[in-house]
């Protein structure tokens, strides 16, 4: 057998024992993540990503945040994610957003540990390995990045100039019920027609990353009625587009 015959077995057998250990961790069968969909692009921005920031997000949910940020580049509002930690997802979106500002929400000392409710399956004191300097730095190449520091939503009260802003896509990240609940009822009446909230660990449940049913009963109760605007997608997010009439 020729070296590269050995070569293309051996990348054969490391895909092979990759996809046998994710399944068997999943308790599912998981496929080679390989679409069209994966343009070069993409891919640079993911292998960029750095892992001491956080690796939770992962190939699909990233996209998911590209693919939403793509479609509602034609929409004249700001973006925003609430729930930073360290700045990983935030650096992709940074990456992505052009000239649009972005505002940034989160406490950068850690969740607040009064609003784990018994809605939530989560420990205290956790995210607490951030501060907002760290984040500055690892996003300090990028222009228009504004940071909201402080417990949402009373920190917005530091900010005058967010009771003007309108919004294109949001990014929800903060997994626990009250605080899902305040980001929905915060941004969804200042999204624009168009635009797009997607929110992370919507359907979490029993990992190393933790376990989040609060997160999905805050979008139950704040749609009541209306909860079939809420598209449940890859892994564990979920995603609303604002439709004309959406108040």
């Amino acid at each position: 057998m020729t070296l590269k015959g050995l070569i293309s077995r051996f990348g054969m057998l490391v895909s092979v024992i990759d996809i046998a250990f994710r399944s068997l961790k999943l308790g599912v069968y998981v496929r080679p993540a390989k679409y069209r969909k994966y343009t070069p692009e993409f891919a640079r921005l993911v292998i960029g990503r750095d892992p001491t920031k956080g690796l939770t997000l992962t190939q699909d949910e990233a996209y998911t945040l590209c693919s939403s940020v793509y479609a509602v580049s034609g929409l004249e509002g700001a973006m925003a994610e609430f729930g930073v930690y360290k700045g990983a997802s935030a650096r992709l979106l940074c990456d992505l957003k052009r000239d649009k500002k972005i505002y940034l929400f989160d406490t950068f000392r850690g969740m607040p540990n009064r609003k784990i409710s018994i809605k939530d399956h989560w420990r205290k004191d956790t995210h607490r390995d951030t501060d907002i300097e760290s984040v500055r730095k690892y996003l300090g190449n990028y222009s228009g990045v504004y940071y909201v520091e402080g417990e949402f939503p009373d920190s917005c009260a530091n900010h005058p100039e967010l009771e003007q802003a309108r919004y294109s896509f949001v990014h929800l990240d903060v997994d626990l019920y009250e605080s899902t609940l305040e980001g929905l009822n915060y941004f969804y009446p200042k999204m624009l027609p168009g635009g797009r909230l997607v929110s992370h660990n919507y359907n979490l449940k029993d990992t190393d990353g933790g376990d989040t049913p609060g997160v999905k009963e805050a979008f139950k109760d704040y749609f009541e009625d209306d909860f079939i605007r809420v598209v449940e997608i890859a892994e564990t997010q979920c995603i609303i587009i604002k439709a004309a009439n959406s108040t």
